[in-house]
């Protein structure tokens, strides 16, 4: 499980742990999307902390750009309340 964090400069950012980067981009996305609603998607930049070999955590730009619009399923639903994420 990695920690990936998405959201803009302007609005914030939320954050969570997931096993791939597709699940981290639907759901942060769908929550970034309950809390500031736009019907085409909002830009973003999604991070992901990992720790270097010097074992300094350091932000990296995973993804870049317009939050998706997709439904989520039930079950990333269900896996993101395991994840503490607050939806």
């Amino acid at each position: 499980m990695k920690n990936y964090i998405l959201g803009n400069c302007l609005r914030g950012y939320f954050e969570g742990n997931f096993s791939s980067l597709e699940d981290s981009w639907k759901i942060l996305s769908y929550r970034f999307l309950q809390s500031y609603p736009c019907s085409v998607g909002r830009d973003v930049i999604m991070y992901v902390i990992e720790e270097n070999s010097y074992g300094i955590l350091q932000y990296i730009i995973c993804k870049y750009g317009i939050t998706s619009l997709e439904k989520v399923d039930e079950y990333l639903l269900i896996n993101c309340k395991r994840c503490n994420i607050q939806l």
